[in-house]
């Protein structure tokens, strides 16, 4: 009875009394499920009405499902106890519209790079890189279209209340007209261009654009800062774009000012190739169109020199390669009234026009000067000429034409003269013979040999035949030595030692460079040494002479560092007897405590400043080493027995070093280049 009690709806609207039902909303309301809990010491059958009564208790009216009603009821027959359902009721889901699909009717760009690169660009060439992504589209055409798209749906929660979806719409543009944006009318589903140019996906927007793109050629006319020239810049045309008309270029280059000096033949040329290329251009195209006339400044005035005025001169070379000092003097004797030099006037210059026709004003030369010295003057007769006031040797020091008395030798240098010891410039017509002397304190010319003497000079030498003898000879020159050939002697140069022909078992230095000229033979025997560079046809013979070439450090810096061993020898043989005599003090004195520490701080100051001096002497050794821009070239071959010297690094030639060659110090290592 009790059961059938318990099963009899009561006042409870259909709840049953044996369970407690309760129905539990989520938080959005669109789901619920139920909690069933028996009624302690009741029982009873629960039905779907039950169920449904505890939804109607809570206003559930919307989705709710039968199918888990009727499971949850037998599940607790079954087996009552307490029970959580699964969702018993869920609400539908709004549904927003869905624009239809945009189909591309033209070639567009839509990579991002490609777009920031069309955006920034204004003329066809500037985007021409891209061409084949993309096609010229005009007003009216159509750029895409979308298809048809499906309208939004109202949802309901479990209430039965209407949801709306967060776009409202039929998924279609809906215009009442045609609107325009980004250069595209749009309407309905077409999308149209409303200018020319390309068109492109915008990356934001997701939807068809067009940027207004110059697909015609354009012309520039760039104009020099100094109105002297002018560039013409034609950019290339793009799809069914137009090239520039001649009347076009015209126009331009009359509004740039460019009247006078156009090329019209490099004009035409360029055109018709430019036409001709068509599509294949692809970027600006350019060419100097118009040139002006430049003034043409005058020729300055110069001195033309009737007499040698370098006094350290080269030789000529002949066709084969040999040195020929027999056209050149560093000493000249002249007679009062010789004419010295002549004055050539500038010359007028010519006018010029700029691109505007403008006449550019002539620059006349500058006129010169004679170069008035001691013992010259300007000529009565003549003001463009310079004569010698007084006989004597000329030289030109750079500024000024100067006759010194000279000392001029008709002969040779023999008994007839005796020794030569003279402060001016010295020429010798003949041969200074041996066992004589000779001095000067500027220049030397001999026009015969020079045989073993000693010849001592301030200035140059220059001997148009050779320096021969037995080893006895010496020429020591301030500046330059020029010869035609030296054997068994000794020549030391304070500039450059050029020699015609060959050396034979000498010694010759150099301050600065050595050059000899000899074909088959240029230095066999003897040394070569020079700071700078040493220049040979060939090095040795075929006997095996031993022969050494060397660059060597600056005559200074080895002076330098022989000081310093001097001092170094000097302060240590003062330390030596310093020290002597405090060992060797007698008793009486080596109580006097003062006198021993002045002996002790002595050596100690002495003994510091050698160590001063020897860091000195480790840095001008490192300095001395320095040959990064010295070298030996060799033109034709060096034979064994030939011995290469760069510093102090040694190179011997055991095998035939055939030329060219260019031996260098490299890393502290000498290098064949």
């Amino acid at each position: 009875m009790a059961d059938v009690t318990n099963n009899i709806p009561d006042d409870t609207g259909g709840l049953p009394d044996f369970i407690d039902i309760d129905v539990r909303v989520a938080p959005d309301r669109m789901s619920a499920h139920m909690h069933l809990h028996p009624v302690e010491g009741a029982a009873g059958t629960l039905t779907l009405e039950h169920l449904r009564a505890a939804l109607n208790r809570e206003e559930i009216a919307r989705g709710i499902d039968i199918a888990a009603l009727r499971n949850v009821v037998d599940d607790w027959n079954r087996r009552p106890r307490e029970l959580e359902t699964q969702p018993i009721a869920r609400g539908g889901a709004a549904s927003a519209a869905k624009i239809g699909a945009l189909k591309v009717a033209v070639r567009c760009l839509s990579a991002p790079g490609d777009v920031t690169l069309l955006l920034s660009s204004k003329y066809y060439w500037q985007i021409a890189s891209l061409a084949a992504k993309f096609q010229r589209v005009d007003h009216g055409t159509i750029v895409a279209r979308r298809a048809a798209g499906s309208p939004s749906l109202l949802g309901y929660n479990i209430f039965g209340k209407a949801i709306e979806p967060e776009v409202q719409g039929t998924g279609q543009p809906q215009l009442k007209s045609i609107q325009e944006h980004g250069n595209v009318f749009v309407a309905g589903n077409t999308y149209t261009a409303s200018a020319t140019g390309i068109a492109y996906i915008d990356p934001d927007e997701e939807i068809p654009k067009v940027h207004p793109i110059d697909f015609d050629s354009s012309v520039e006319v760039r104009v020099f800062a100094d109105k002297m020239s002018a560039e013409l810049v034609l950019t290339p045309a793009g799809e069914r774009g137009k090239n520039p008309s001649e009347e076009a270029i015209r126009t331009a280059l009359k509004q740039a000012s460019v009247l006078h000096g156009i090329n019209e033949e490099e004009l035409r040329v360029f055109l018709a190739r430019f036409t001709k290329s068509g599509a294949g251009i692809t970027t600006p195209q350019s060419i100097v169109v118009a040139r002006g006339v430049p003034a043409v400044q005058g020729a300055d005035g110069y001195v033309d020199f009737s007499f040698n005025v370098n006094s350290a001169p080269t030789p000529t070379l002949n066709p084969d390669g040999s040195a020929d000092y027999r056209n050149i003097n560093i000493v000249t004797s002249v007679a009062a009234g010789t004419l010295l030099a002549q004055l050539i006037a500038p010359q007028s210059g010519t006018p010029g026009r700029d691109l505007a026709g403008r006449t550019l004003p002539a620059l006349h030369g500058s006129p010169a000067k004679l170069p008035v010295g001691t013992n010259t003057m300007i000529s009565p007769e003549d003001p463009t000429t310079l004569v010698a006031v007084s006989d004597g040797i000329v030289r030109f020091d750079g500024s000024a034409v100067n006759i010194s008395e000279g000392y001029m030798i008709p002969g040779g240098v023999d008994y007839s003269t005796g020794n030569v010891n003279y402060e001016g410039s010295v020429g010798v017509n003949g041969d200074i013979k041996a066992g004589f002397d000779v001095y000067c304190g500027g220049d030397l010319q001999v026009n015969g040999l020079v045989e073993d003497c000693k010849v001592t000079v301030k200035g140059h030498v220059l001997c148009r035949y050779g320096f021969v003898g037995n080893g006895r000879g010496i020429i020591d020159a301030g500046g330059d030595v020029n010869l035609v050939y030296v054997k068994n002697q000794t020549v030391v140069s304070g500039g450059t030692v050029s020699i015609a022909k060959e050396a034979i078992n000498s010694s010759i230095t150099a301050r600065k460079s050595i050059k000899i000229y000899g074909h088959n033979l240029s230095v066999a025997g003897g040394t070569l040494a020079a700071n700078e560079s040493i220049t040979i046809k060939t090095a040795g013979n075929i006997s095996g002479v031993k022969t050494i070439i060397q660059i060597v450090p600056e005559p200074e810096l080895v002076a330098q560092l022989e000081s310093f061993r001097t001092m170094t020898a000097q302060h240590e043989e003062n330390i030596r007897k310093l020290s002597a005599t405090l060992d060797t003090l007698p008793p009486a004195k080596r109580i006097d405590k003062e006198f021993v520490r002045k002996l002790k701080n002595a050596i100690i100051m002495i003994k510091q400043e050698v160590l001063n001096i020897e860091e000195k002497m480790r840095t001008l050794m490192v300095e001395m080493n320095k040959f990064d821009n010295s070298f030996i070239r060799i033109d034709r071959c060096a034979y064994p027995g030939t011995i290469f010297s760069i510093g102090p690094r040694n190179m011997i030639v055991t095998e035939q070093m055939n030329g060219g060659k260019t031996l260098r110090l490299i890393d502290q290592e000498i290098k064949v280049i």
